[in-house]
């Protein structure tokens, strides 16, 4: 699925180069553009929008009233305002209309793109048959290469997705997010190198993916609630039908 964003602002340098910066930045992102309220009203007839930013001031319709009467029919619509003014008035008629991000012009590109991506993890992702597939590579890929320093950024290059957008992707579809899963993915083959009692703790860190045996032993004492020693005499005591205690 693409995400369909709608830019609803009057000022055409101001449209042009917030259009530009966001298909720059966000690919994945379809984003269409209105120069007023009857523009968007359109747009938003012949195509279902994810995302909305919305200016204040707009000819005829201000963005807020047009809030207003959007709400009523669409009161999950998430809405990002682009505004000219300080005032908190308006910054509270915004909140009360259920914004996610009210925005104070001139906009920067890291606020504008945090924004945006803040509202991406918000927005419920359908499966479809790319999605499972981009998934299901990057968990062959978790697999092959766990041992090697693995990086969400590095994993949504792989299968072009932006990062933030495959990071809600990889939650919905496996449960937990990718630094939980990774972690999770790690320890268990950690314990089946403790169970062959063949390496020692420095080497095990080293192969499951830790540059330091300190920290893995950190990571594994939160998960396991024991050292991995202590894990690996268990273990071996169990085997032998002697008890640890």
């Amino acid at each position: 699925m693409t995400i369909q964003l709608l830019l609803v602002e009057d000022e055409i340098i101001v449209r042009n180069s917030v259009q530009k910066m966001i298909a720059t930045n966000r690919e994945h992102l379809a984003v269409h553009v209105a120069a007023d309220v009857f523009e968007a009203r359109k747009i938003m007839q012949q195509q279902a929008i994810h995302l909305l930013l919305l200016d204040i001031q707009l000819p005829e319709i201000d963005g807020l009233s047009y809030l207003k009467a959007l709400r009523e029919k669409n009161p999950h619509m998430l809405v990002i305002i682009l505004s000219a003014h300080t005032e908190f008035e308006y910054a509270q008629q915004a909140i009360d209309l259920g914004v996610i991000k009210y925005l104070v012009k001139p906009i920067s590109k890291a606020k504008l793109l945090e924004a945006i991506d803040h509202c991406l993890t918000k927005i419920t992702l359908p499966e479809t048959t790319d999605h499972h597939a981009s998934i299901e590579f990057a968990l062959s890929y978790i697999k092959e290469n766990y041992n090697q320093a693995l990086t969400l950024q590095e994993l949504a290059d792989l299968v072009h997705l932006n990062t933030s957008y495959f990071s809600t992707l990889f939650k919905q579809s496996v449960g937990v997010n990718f630094s939980q899963y990774i972690t999770s993915f790690r320890m268990k083959e950690a314990k089946k190198l403790l169970l062959t009692n063949k390496y020692s703790i420095e080497e095990i860190s080293f192969r499951v993916g830790y540059q330091s045996s300190k920290y893995f032993i950190q990571i594994f004492k939160e998960y396991e609630k024991i050292t991995p020693k202590q894990y690996q005499k268990n273990s071996i005591s169990k085997d032998v039908g002697i008890s640890s205690k």
